[in-house]
């Protein structure tokens, strides 16, 4: 069984969920994998998931935080419309070209140009940036692995995703591209976005959304674990 401390800036927190929080207030059952939880995370962070020792539950976390599991009792709370994206340890591409894999789910249409741009900052290898229609084959198979997983983080940040999890799936980038990822996180959580609204005596007028944007990650790279806003930690609980 675990309990969880959340560690930022030698603070803690264990308040009510606001309005731009993310929380996980769980209860489970003492035969469960992972154990009681409360925990209130503010938006606007990249946060590192680590374990005390040998326990584990980092990726039971993760996919709680997901909800593709379910706590035993008690609730995973989202603040309203909040946009999910969760990346597992082996990087998931379809069977299509590489611009449709950087485009699906897409809440924007963006410019090629754009796309590329991007691709090229997290550190997407030259040789299939700018390749429109190269077919990547059956989950990607066509593609380094580096490259795979830098698809899915381009993805991620296009869809302009609120709360981004990532399982284990940037530990084979060496330490220019863990540097180069991590910098273009660091810039995205604070990217608002905008609304354009539409009326009769205003139209295009752009209102910025509340809403920042928050990661956790598991990795076993030392230099993302220390470029991290904060830590969650999970250790044995002492019941």
């Amino acid at each position: 069984m675990y309990s969880l401390e959340y560690d930022h800036n030698n603070g803690r927190s264990h308040e009510t969920p606001g309005e731009d929080a993310v929380g996980l207030p769980v209860d489970s059952d003492p035969s469960s994998t992972f154990g009681p939880v409360t925990m209130v995370v503010e938006q606007g962070q990249i946060l590192s998931v680590q374990s005390d020792g040998n326990s584990s539950g980092k990726k039971t976390f993760l996919l709680l935080m997901a909800r593709i599991l379910l706590p035993t009792k008690g609730i995973v709370y989202y603040p309203g419309n909040l946009r999910v994206r969760f990346i597992p340890n082996e990087p998931l591409l379809f069977h299509d070209t590489l611009l449709a894999n950087l485009k699906f789910g897409n809440q924007k249409e963006h410019t090629e140009v754009e796309i590329w741009e991007l691709c090229r900052h997290i550190g997407m290898g030259e040789e299939i940036i700018g390749r429109t229609n190269l077919p990547v084959g059956l989950n990607g198979i066509k593609l380094s692995l580096t490259n795979r997983v830098f698809v899915c983080i381009a993805r991620a940040l296009l869809s302009s995703v609120d709360l981004l999890l990532i399982s284990n799936a940037l530990d084979p980038l060496g330490p220019t591209e863990a540097l180069k990822v991590l910098t273009r996180l660091q810039e995205w959580k604070n990217n608002r976005g905008m609304l354009c609204l539409s009326a009769d005596n205003a139209v295009g007028v752009d209102i910025a959304l509340k809403k920042k944007k928050t990661c956790f990650f598991i990795t076993k790279n030392q230099q993302l674990e220390e470029g991290a806003d904060g830590v969650i930690l999970l250790k044995p609980s002492l019941r």
